[in-house]
Formats: structure tokens, C-alpha cells, sequence
């Protein structure tokens, strides 16, 4: 029976690391028009900062999601 705890975590390993990579191709797709948008003047420098900024803090939440669920699984009552 514990066995399927094993393969409820490699599924939810699959799901996450198919996330990180579908968010990513996301993320680089956007900056990159971000980009071309900035060198045609549609768009400032100011504005692709900001832009990298978002994606840091996207990035950041779901690290940190990461780490307070495997923190709140440690704790015991």
C-alpha cells in the first residue's frame, strides 16, 4: 500500500517539471516579443525590467510554494 505513494509523488514530480518547462517556453516567448517590441519603440527599457521582474516573482511563488508545503508536511501535532 505504500507503494502507491511512490507513484502518486512521480506523478506529481512529472506534473510540476512539465509546468516549470510549459511556464518557461511561456516566459521566453514573452520576453523575447518584449524585446522586439523595445528595439521597433513600441516599448521602453523601463518596461522589459518590469517585465523581468514579473517572471522572477512567478518564478519565486512557485519555489516558495514549494518549499512551505514540504515545510507544512514536517510538522506534527
Amino acid at each position: 500500500m505504500a507503494d502507491g505513494f511512490s507513484d502518486a509523488n512521480g506523478a506529481a514530480t512529472k506534473f510540476r517539471t512539465g509546468l516549470y518547462t510549459f511556464v518557461g517556453i511561456l516566459f521566453s516567448i514573452t520576453l523575447l516579443w518584449a524585446f522586439f517590441q523595445a528595439r521597433g519603440g513600441r516599448k521602453s527599457w523601463q518596461d522589459i525590467l518590469e517585465e523581468c521582474l514579473y517572471i522572477v516573482g512567478a518564478g519565486a511563488s512557485i519555489a516558495l510554494v514549494a518549499w512551505l508545503f514540504a515545510t507544512g508536511g514536517k510538522m506534527s501535532f
